[in-house]
């Protein structure tokens, strides 16, 4: 898991990050999310595709 996770390492910040700076921006331009839902979804999504990622990554590395 370390070695997927040296791997994703730039792609797991950005979107930490943007994540974070859209989040605040939503509060200073709109007061906040419409919902909550909608922050909560798009997390858990990214989380569901690096985990698809990173099992098809385990299959890719059990092959060579």
């Amino acid at each position: 898991m370390n070695e997927y996770f040296k791997k994703k390492k730039w792609e797991i910040i950005i979107f930490l990050v943007g994540f974070i700076i859209l989040y605040i921006s939503s509060y200073l331009l709109i007061g906040g999310p419409k919902t909550i839902e909608g922050p909560i979804s798009i997390f858990i999504a990214f989380c569901l595709v690096q985990f698809l990622k990173y099992r098809q990554f385990k299959k890719d590395r059990k092959k060579h």
